[in-house]
């Protein structure tokens, strides 16, 4: 039987701590929302708020895969998974507004959403990726928020 050794038994318990960490949020967010455990209301502010958060992640993505040093490597799934979750808890609260006021954000919303839903696929991580992050999604994240301020300050079921 192979032995691990530990450095990369420590990469492999890292690796195993944000799969547990990711999946766990990701549950939880899914039990609140489907549990009606959270309110049925939305706001422009909260929408702007994780949007800029999807931005910092973005950021810190970025930065770590500059780094170019494989034992950072088990973080960027935490990352692209808590960017994936963040988008799909704005197009949730996006679907609270009418109709009218979100057509011009929900497609750039999905594209997004698209993109990131692989995060959990080896081949997301590659060069291309920081390429994206370097450019197109800033770019898309920035022209999402714009829309968003337009957006009246609240919305409800």
């Amino acid at each position: 039987m192979a032995e691990l050794s530990s450095k990369a038994l420590a990469t492999f318990t890292a690796a195993s701590s944000a799969l547990i960490l990711t999946e766990s949020l990701r549950l939880i967010r899914n039990y609140r929302y489907y549990n009606n455990l959270s309110d049925n209301r939305a706001s422009r502010n909260e929408l702007i708020d994780k949007v800029r958060e999807v931005r910092k992640l973005s950021f810190a993505l970025h930065n770590l895969m500059s780094k170019n040093e494989p034992d950072e490597a088990p973080f960027f799934v935490t990352i692209a998974g808590g960017i994936n979750d963040l988008l799909e808890e704005i197009h949730r609260k996006l679907l609270f507004f009418d109709a009218d006021d979100i057509v011009d954000v929900i497609p750039k919303i999905d594209e997004q959403r698209k993109f990131w839903a692989d995060f959990n696929e080896v081949d997301f991580y590659d060069s291309g990726l920081e390429k994206e992050l370097e450019h197109s999604i800033p770019e898309a994240l920035i022209s999402i928020e714009k829309i968003l301020i337009g957006l009246p300050p609240f919305a409800s079921v």
